[in-house]
């Protein structure tokens, strides 16, 4: 009779390890890690050379001539910015382009008041220097939305089939509560 209750207390206390070890390697094995952030995660990240984006965490938005797949990733990126609330000071939109802006697409008096710097007008030279150190094709720079981090390392991109502000707003709640800095 005791060694029948030894080896039920033993199987007791070792089954739950064995089971959560094969279930951890199962899982593992068969692809079953995910991450619950909603943008691509940059790795490893890219430090970035431009000081208007130290200290804010800053989505960039690349364009040549800005049309409506610009307009929607503008209109994403700021309204994502402003649904931060009380962390609004925190974010900056960065947007890129060796066009000028279409006054229809120019920040409003609300931004100007927030001083972000919106538009970068860029020389091509200058396009090639900025664009080369995100180390991306024309196309992803044009349809994606950059995430910067505030010590200046490109670490996520938004495609242009996830740029829905409630989406991307999750991800910086959960990046702007954990992060000490910008």
């Amino acid at each position: 009779m005791q060694k029948k209750t030894f080896f039920l207390l033993l199987a007791l206390f070792i089954l739950p390890f064995v089971l959560g070890t094969a279930y951890f390697q199962y899982i593992t094995s068969t692809g079953g890690q995910s991450t619950t952030n909603y943008g691509t995660l940059v790795s490893p990240m890219k430090p970035i050379k431009n000081t208007s984006t130290k200290g804010f965490w800053t989505f960039v938005v690349f364009a040549q001539e800005c049309d409506e797949l610009c307009k929607r990733r503008l209109l994403s990126a700021e309204t994502t910015r402003v649904l931060t609330n009380e962390n609004m000071k925190r974010m900056r939109t960065l947007f890129i382009s060796t066009n000028p802006l279409k006054e229809e697409y120019k920040p409003t008096n609300l931004r100007a008041k927030i001083d972000t710097p919106f538009t970068q007008p860029a020389s091509r030279q200058q396009w090639q220097e900025i664009s080369s150190q995100f180390q991306l094709s024309n196309e992803q720079l044009l349809n994606n939305i950059l995430l910067i981090d505030p010590l200046g390392n490109f670490m996520m991109m938004y495609p242009k089939d996830k740029q829905d502000p409630k989406k991307i707003l999750k991800d910086l709640k959960r990046l702007l509560k954990y992060s000490r800095i910008g």
